[in-house]
């Protein structure tokens, strides 16, 4: 897929109405009459195999077995990446829609900047949500925008994420850190209610509900939200795709 104009307006119309399979198809049959490489052919086939299973909510054997043999030709980028790094080994496993990635850029740094563990859990033909390991925030940054390329309708989001409720005098709210971030460079980026800011924390201020199980679900839900937007904008940025996705890809991870 290229980011041409004409790309990006199907695209679009996908994310603006994720339930439905026209648009999907319609994409297919644009990629079949502009394909340029492989991985064009590729992600038409797997749209229209995904289209074609009655059940959506989980993924049929049939599309897990295409992705088993297949996965490989949607990534152009990220194999590029790799093979200019010299990495000639590295582990894809699945589970369900997950397709879980595990490598190093760099053989001699076994948990360094050139780390790579992640999720990707793929619905009807697309990547929808990356989730990258917080061990090591080097694992964002040395691969997301590669893989915002090849998979740009994806929702880029930490895969470990954890909430420790903090419970004040007039006051609610979860401290979070960089690395929970996926590293400084997305932590610059997260808004929101902040009411306190340190070198190596933020605090998220809610007041508004006030039973645990409510506040649970908000706590977590705007949390994640807040780092999730800037990492999925800096993922796409550089990659040639827009970085405004969100407005029209809202509703792309709720099934």
């Amino acid at each position: 897929m290229k980011p041409t104009p004409e790309c990006i307006a199907l695209l679009r119309s996908i994310a603006a109405v994720p339930d439905d399979d026209t648009p999907r198809l319609v994409f297919a049959d644009w990629l079949d009459d502009n394909s340029t490489d492989d991985t064009d052919q590729a992600r038409a086939e797997f749209i229209r195999l995904s289209c074609k299973m009655k059940t959506k909510l989980r993924m049929s054997p049939v599309e897990g077995k295409w992705l088993d043999a297949n996965v490989h030709r949607l990534w152009p980028s990220v194999l590029k990446k790799f093979q200019k790094h010299k990495v000639k080994n590295f582990g894809i496993s699945r589970s369900g829609r997950n397709v879980r990635i595990h490598t190093n850029l760099n053989p001699k740094d076994d948990y360094g900047e050139g780390h790579i563990f992640l999720h990707i859990e793929y619905w009807r033909g697309f990547a929808r949500k990356i989730e990258y390991g917080t061990i090591n925030p080097g694992c964002f940054t040395s691969i997301s925008k590669e893989l915002a390329t090849d998979e740009p309708l994806a929702w880029h989001q930490p895969e470990f994420f954890h909430l420790p409720p903090h419970h004040g005098n007039t006051m609610r709210g979860v401290w979070v850190n960089p690395q929970m971030c996926c590293g400084k460079e997305v932590w610059d980026r997260v808004t929101g209610h902040t009411s306190v800011e340190a070198e190596s924390e933020k605090f998220f201020e809610y007041t508004g509900k006030k039973k645990a199980p409510e506040w649970e679900q908000f706590g977590y839900e705007f949390v994640l939200g807040q780092i999730r937007k800037p990492m999925t904008s800096m993922a796409r940025e550089g990659s040639g795709w827009p970085a405004d996705w969100d407005a029209d890809a809202a509703n792309f991870d709720q099934k």
